[in-house]
């Protein structure tokens, strides 16, 4: 929840979101540990400090721990609940 408050109105915005779930996501970088952030201009100081390379990293480990599912398989899922 508190991750929405920061982020705002850029909610509807599915890049920032994108961008901000990811930079937020990372706990530490070399040893270094990584705060949350907790305002708008700290989160974008974040994604501004992180290079393309460490947030494509984060999102393939998205990936691999949250594997998307079809179409298909949602509207099964959904008419078995």
């Amino acid at each position: 929840m508190r991750f929405l408050e920061v982020i705002g109105a850029q909610t509807e915005n599915p890049i920032y979101m994108g961008l901000a779930t990811l930079a937020a996501a990372i706990a530490s970088v070399n040893g270094e540990d990584i705060r949350f952030p907790s305002s708008k201009v700290q989160l974008e100081a974040l994604v501004e400090r992180f290079d393309d390379g460490l947030l494509d990293e984060v999102a393939a480990h998205y990936t691999e721990a949250f594997p998307s599912k079809s179409a298909e398989e949602i509207a099964d899922l959904a008419k078995n609940s």
